[in-house]
């Protein structure tokens, strides 16, 4: 009897993986001709270690930070990055610090108690602290940069 459910649990197996095998599909028979692209960014990618809100004010500054060392304060609040506005592309303005090449300096305009004033930052990898799965943990609506 234990036979008898043994070789029908391997049948049943054997089934699925027929219909997960046939439900993937096969790329050589595929007739999209289009090839895809996947970036690399060296992990950990490099941030300014600064945490601003919806309205890109700078709520935390990371210490020993690029942003630190560049004199931004928690207040501050970040126009541009490179002369992107933060507000009219958020995420570009991300992709902008992530991939930022060693030793490249990017031009960080803020306004501090309503004067303009440009940083120029080197943004580096966090250092990593113990026991935390990320340098800074970040929830909605704020963000790590």
């Amino acid at each position: 009897m234990k036979q008898r459910g043994i070789f029908s649990f391997l049948g049943l197996c054997g089934v699925l993986l027929i219909i997960l095998a046939s439900c993937s599909g096969n790329p050589a028979s595929s007739t999209d001709t289009s090839e895809t692209s996947i970036a690399f960014v060296s992990m950990p990618a490099p941030v300014l270690g600064i945490v601003i809100d919806q309205d890109n004010t700078v709520k935390y500054v990371e210490p020993g930070s690029s942003a630190e060392q560049a004199g931004i304060s928690q207040g501050d609040i970040l126009q541009t990055v490179n002369g992107l506005s933060i507000n009219s592309d958020r995420e570009k303005v991300r992709k902008i610090i992530r991939e930022a090449r060693k030793d490249q300096i990017l031009s960080i305009h803020l306004k501090r108690k309503g004067n303009d004033i440009v940083f120029q930052v080197k943004p580096a990898p966090p250092a990593p602290k113990s026991g935390m799965a990320t340098p800074t943990p970040v929830f909605p609506p704020f963000e790590y940069l």
